[in-house]
């Protein structure tokens, strides 16, 4: 057999090659195998999951969108209301409802990780709102734009869906810690490829973010610890298409930034320049400084987080009136 006849026999499987390997990376059980969530974020999914599940009413693992590999899911936490009685529509009016994305580094996380600030999220549904938690997780293939099109996507079940869950859609806004700030901060900026509500005429009434990125190519360039090395293999224009800070304008939801000063994974300097570069370009945002803060604020007293909730809770009080 020549060498020309084994090529020829060879070329249509060396063609394949990539179209097979692109669609195992895209595969979940893959994807564990090969990026497994850091210990750190392994403790944190199993401390939520040992926590004493939230009282009623909750509705979990409701679906609102799907792929060829698998669906996407998030949770319904209603209001806690004596006259609710355990029926997620037993509400009288519309109420205000906070959308919360998970951390993780835009790959890993879970929803249930909301239970983690269990004694927030009670507070929240104390004050008669709903909280919806989200999983937005992608493949590794699609790599951050993923999260960003499934925050947008999840953001519009919410509006699309209000009429069924009696919630407000002109009071509905936006929490996420790390990756998840980051990806509630673009589900709010002015992208072709990401939307808000079915009626361009609502916008959710802000967004909270703890501990966000906000500019990736500052974070190429080593404006932050653990990601900066990876941010290297992708072109500066997508970096810059995913950023946050590329959207600022009037235009964006009130916006208010938590950040600490000794954070050691996302720099604080990320929230410090989105603050300036906001107000720079017309819009309205709080920006704190939390003095001590790592990451998330993993460090932190259970005093000191009840300090930031309560900070929190007024401003997105505020917001909502």
């Amino acid at each position: 057999m020549t060498i020309r006849r084994v090529v020829r026999r060879a070329l249509p499987s060396l063609l394949a090659l990539p179209f097979v390997l692109a669609f195992l990376l895209m595969l979940p059980v893959t994807q564990r195998f090969f990026l497994p969530p850091s210990d750190r974020l392994t403790e944190l999914i199993e401390t939520a999951r040992d926590t004493v599940p939230p009282g009623e009413p909750v509705r979990y693992d409701v679906e609102y969108d799907r792929d060829l590999f698998r669906q996407y899911h998030l949770d319904v936490y209603g209001p806690l209301d004596d006259e609710a009685d355990g029926d997620l529509r037993g509400f009288s009016g519309a109420a205000p409802v906070i959308v919360f994305y998970h951390g993780g580094s835009w790959l890993r996380g879970d929803k249930v990780m909301i239970r983690v600030v269990d004694r927030f999220l009670r507070r929240m549904r104390e004050e008669g709102w709903f909280v919806v938690s989200i999983n937005y997780t992608t493949s590794a293939l699609r790599g951050i734009g993923g999260p960003v099109d499934q925050a947008a996507t999840a953001l519009e079940w919410v509006y699309r869906n209000a009429p069924n869950y009696g919630w407000d859609p002109a009071r509905i806004g936006l929490y996420g810690v790390s990756s998840g700030g980051h990806v509630a901060l673009m589900a709010v900026s002015d992208t072709n490829g990401s939307a808000h509500s079915p009626d361009q005429s609502l916008e959710p009434a802000f967004v909270f973010a703890e501990s966000s990125p906000t500019d990736l190519i500052a974070m190429r360039e080593g404006d932050a610890f653990e990601n900066s090395g990876g941010f290297r293999f992708f072109p500066e224009w997508r970096l810059r298409y995913l950023s946050p800070i590329t959207y600022v304008s009037p235009a964006v939801p009130p916006v208010l930034l938590f950040h600490g000063d000794r954070d050691e994974t996302v720099h604080i300097d990320q929230s410090r320049s989105y603050a300036d570069a906001l107000t720079a370009a017309g819009g309205e945002v709080t920006f704190v400084s939390w003095t001590g803060g790592n990451h998330a604020f993993l460090n932190y007293t259970d005093r000191q987080w009840y300090r930031q909730e309560t900070v929190a809770l007024e401003w997105m009080r505020e917001q909502f009136s």
